[in-house]
């Protein structure tokens, strides 16, 4: 492929490389913070140099942003069919390029919200760094992942209803001596009212004792919140519905995300 060897002409591909735009392609979007906490194990001077050459080779770009806002990345069109010249790109073998490319393209509206989703991510791998006693063996965040549905029976085995809940991400984590332990990710940006986020972790808890999520091993959920105040909200309430429960629960863990990216 001429577009290809152009490419190699400008830059030489690492495995690193492909890593990362197929790490980008899953998220959409990322800042050079995330990027370096995910792919580069915290190095930021590491990270800067690969972004600038990928940039100048037209690999990844920077979207529109005003002055002094936090830059964010996301991927070109020659990213995507480089992707599928190295192959990455097999789940989509039934989807043009341009289909794939239409990932790369996020309102301001939802800006902040994928983002979150890439730091819930980044937090991961801080951790694991960190802590030294889990790794982080797969994080999907593509809509077609991570869509569970079920039907759930109610209270007494009679009425029967549907519950179709959508991680914002599942993560697979392994602790060491531990088999996989699924994460479920819901990125909140208090964009939703209190009576939406309690009936979501509802559903995800009615799901729990259903077994339906049982086939992920060890389900745990994790909520990551913009907001400080929501997310002690949500532990005062969690520990309260929990000393109240009379039936088995899905674990939750609360944390908070400090990231701070405008959009207008």
């Amino acid at each position: 492929m001429a577009g290809m060897s152009d490419l190699s002409s400008r830059v030489r591909i690492q495995p690193r490389d492909l890593e990362l735009l197929s790490g980008l392609l899953e998220l959409r979007v990322m800042t050079l913070a995330q990027v370096r906490n995910i792919h580069f194990a915290g190095k930021h001077a590491a990270a800067r140099r690969r972004i600038r050459l990928l940039k100048d080779a037209g690999i990844v770009r920077e979207l529109p942003r005003h002055r002094f806002e936090t830059s964010v990345l996301t991927l070109t069109p020659h990213a995507i069919r480089l992707l599928r010249h190295k192959g990455r790109l097999a789940q989509f073998v039934m989807h043009t390029d341009r289909w794939i490319l239409r990932r790369t393209i996020v309102s301001h509206r939802l800006l902040c919200h994928e983002l979150m989703v890439s730091e819930s991510k980044a937090m991961l791998h801080q951790a694991e760094r960190r802590d030294g006693h889990f790794s982080v063996e797969s994080f999907h965040a593509w809509p077609g992942h991570t869509r569970i549905s079920a039907q759930v029976r109610r209270r007494g085995g009679l009425a029967v209803r549907w519950i179709d809940i959508r991680p914002d991400a599942i993560a697979t984590l392994r602790f060491t001596g531990e088999p996989p332990t699924t994460v479920f990710i819901e990125a909140d940006r208090s964009t939703e009212t209190w009576a939406v986020l309690r009936d979501k972790v509802d559903a995800y808890h009615e799901l729990f004792r259903s077994q339906t999520i049982m086939r992920f091993r060890g389900p745990l959920l994790l909520m990551v919140f913009s907001s400080r105040r929501r997310a002690c909200r949500c532990t005062r309430w969690l520990a309260i519905r929990s000393r109240n429960a009379t039936q088995g629960t899905i674990p939750v863990v609360v944390v908070h995300a400090g990231l701070v990216v405008r959009s207008k």
